[in-house]
Parts: C-alpha cells; sequence; structure tokens
C-alpha cells in the first residue's frame, strides 16, 4: 500500500494518460490510412475502427474518461 501512495504522489497518472493516447492515436490513424488504401468492400470497416480509435483518443485525452 505505501508503494501506491509514494507513486501517487509522483503523478504517474498524466504518464500513463499520455503513453494510452498515442497508442490510440497512432492505431486511429494507421486504420485511418487502411482505409484509404484498402478495397471498396474493407474501407467502410477501416473507417469505423479509425473513428472508434479517435473518438478513443479524445476522450483519453479531454479527460472524459480515464479507467484506472
Amino acid at each position: 500500500m505505501e508503494l501506491v501512495k509514494r507513486l501517487d504522489e509522483i503523478g504517474f497518472e498524466r504518464t500513463r494518460r499520455a503513453t494510452a493516447a498515442l497508442a490510440l492515436s497512432l492505431f486511429a490513424i494507421l486504420y485511418l490510412l487502411f482505409s484509404l488504401n484498402a478495397p471498396p468492400e474493407w474501407s467502410k470497416a477501416f473507417a469505423g475502427l479509425a473513428l472508434c480509435y479517435l473518438v478513443a483518443f479524445f476522450g483519453v485525452a479531454a479527460e472524459w474518461f480515464w479507467g484506472r
């Protein structure tokens, strides 16, 4: 418990949020590029995935959602 208290004092929450936002933005860009280069039947699926990751990125970056 003491270790958890020390980690909370250091403030790793911003680091975790930044790491999560980086991963979400990477996947959003990746799926967006896939949707632009995919066959027509797959482009909508990849665009939907890009949209989901983009919404998740904005949710984490704007601090609307953060799960511990």
